[in-house]
């Protein structure tokens, strides 16, 4: 799952980003929005079912521990 996330959140612009079908517990619509630091899918969680907003830190920012803090 480490590969598919590192492809979406690289800084690609949006409409050459694949939208995945899944994310862990999450089963992804489409891609809504883009910000500087992630990208932001429209998904419905699958236990409990609800719909749900599901941002994804972009590569340059997941991986640089000075910026998770």
């Amino acid at each position: 799952m480490r590969a598919e996330i590192d492809l979406l959140a690289a800084d690609v612009a949006p409409a050459e980003i694949p939208v995945p079908e899944r994310i862990g517990d999450y089963l992804i619509h489409e891609l809504i929005g883009e910000g500087g630091q992630a990208l932001v899918y429209r998904a419905e969680q699958k236990s409990p079912v609800r719909p749900v907003a599901l941002k994804v830190l972009k590569l340059q920012i997941a991986d640089n521990p000075e910026a998770l803090k």
